[in-house]
């Protein structure tokens, strides 16, 4: 029985693939959109680029994301999901951003407490050891969790986590990319995704 939810969060709550993209040319100006959706196809902390700019450029890339992210870069739909769920399931999010930019992030829409714990990059950039510290910190088996994503990478991590997912296509990965990883369902709106939660609270 589904009892908790993980979110990864760039590309499922909120919009910042374009914003992530104009950072990355000002250093890189001849990566395409597709090169960066290559890079996510596994843990993007794994690629040189992204480890060079955590490196050496973290503060500037803050600096850009906060002067740029706005509350509509938030899914249409994602802050309705969150309401409608978090009475329901203890919520949680598993992302390769810095937790403090997220919390910060979520506070535009006035959902910065709607999760028990956001796990970012600097407390681990394993997304499957955060999800062994999600499962080992509270009283919940494996199977009690869901994922939610948007990419081919964090399918891989969950799979190999052993937890189940739902692959999103608003995000970085269309169907065709999430298809080569392995999730319970892949949902193109908010509605369907609420749907399949549902479902599932008794998968």
């Amino acid at each position: 029985m589904i009892k908790a939810i993980i979110f990864d969060f760039d590309g499922v709550l909120m919009d910042s693939k374009k914003i992530l993209h104009d950072f990355i040319i000002q250093y890189h100006p001849e990566i395409s959109e597709k090169e960066i959706e290559k890079i996510f196809c596994d843990n993007p902390h794994k690629n040189p680029i992204i480890r060079n700019f955590i490196k050496n450029n973290l503060e500037e890339l803050d600096n850009f994301f906060k002067d740029k992210t706005t509350k509509e870069h938030f899914f249409k739909g994602s802050k309705e999901l969150i309401e409608k769920i978090e009475s329901k399931y203890q919520l949680f999010i598993n992302t390769s951003a810095p937790s403090y930019n997220v919390k910060s992030f979520l506070s535009l829409i006035g959902k910065q407490n709607s999760f028990k714990e956001i796990l970012g990059f600097e407390i681990e950039i394993s997304k499957v050891k955060k999800f062994e510290m999600i499962v080992n910190k509270y009283n919940l088996k494996k199977e009690d969790y869901l994922f939610i994503t948007d990419t081919l990478g964090d399918l891989r991590e969950s799979e190999e986590a052993e937890i189940n997912s739902i692959g999103v296509t608003w995000g970085v990965h269309r169907r065709e990319t999430l298809e080569q990883g392995t999730s319970i369902a892949i949902v193109d709106t908010f509605e369907e995704l609420l749907s399949k939660i549902q479902i599932t609270k008794n998968f």
